[in-house]
């Protein structure tokens, strides 16, 4: 499986750093592309997972929107695969709805809407996230429901959204159990021939990253404990994109 991540303007560092760790850890290659890399004949060739990390989608959107969406649709398409974590979920929707009338707000259509649908954020309200820090993050207690895994878990989160809406296309394999009505916190649906896994909350942020040291003391123990069925998720959210 050869996969290709999103790395340029708007993208977290970190975001990027911990999904090459995981990939790492199942032996698999990935390399990281530019916005300017679409641009190119066979910029996908022999590449089976576009991955889009979290971030600030306003600027995923600035150097995509138009043709290069366009080619990731038709990558998506023709059977490939689209994993979109948080900022990548977001962007994956319909249209944006995040901190509605405070102010980091997006209101805004999208034009890959693998998830054909309002995305909303962030999931535990309005103006409850920073981008500067991990003063806001999470541990989201979330009820995992996969072939192989059935148990709630806390996984990192900072700002991911929660898709309102699902419908027969849509299989939910996390919903937030820390929030009313339970709303879905991972999902999975088809473009076409494609697979497409959208995650509101970070899958790919181990214990054994760099950046668990600078995350709240309240929340450390609570992802430490939860490790063993992270990397679990991670393994059965991989066996679904590779088809």
């Amino acid at each position: 499986m050869k996969i290709l991540i999103y790395a340029d303007q708007g993208v977290s560092s970190e975001s990027v750093y911990n999904l090459q760790h995981c990939f790492l850890t199942f032996s698999l290659s990935s390399k990281l592309i530019l916005a300017s890399d679409i641009d190119k004949e066979n910029w996908d060739e022999n590449i089976d997972l576009f991955v889009m990390p979290g971030g600030r989608d306003v600027f995923y959107h600035k150097k995509l929107q138009g043709n290069r969406n366009n080619k990731i649709k038709e990558f998506v398409a023709k059977g490939k695969s689209y994993l979109g974590i948080c900022a990548g979920a977001y962007y994956a929707s319909s249209y944006v709805e995040f901190d509605k009338s405070h102010s980091l707000e997006v209101l805004e259509k999208r034009e890959l809407s693998f998830y054909p649908y309002k995305t909303i954020g962030p999931a535990y309200g309005p103006n409850s996230f920073c981008y500067q820090n991990h003063k806001t993050a999470r541990a989201s207690l979330v009820s995992i429901n996969t072939e192989n895994l059935n148990t709630n878990t806390y996984i990192y989160h900072n700002g991911g959204c929660y898709f309102p809406t699902i419908d027969k296309n849509i299989s939910v394999l996390a919903k937030y159990q820390d929030l009313k009505d339970n709303p879905a916190a991972i999902i999975k649906c088809n473009f076409e021939k494609g697979t497409v896994i959208l995650s509101a909350i970070h899958i790919e942020y181990g214990v054994d990253m760099p950046f668990f040291a600078y995350m709240p003391a309240s929340i450390q123990s609570l992802l430490r404990n939860s490790e063993t069925t992270r990397h679990t998720l991670f393994t059965e959210i991989l066996k679904k994109l590779i088809n």
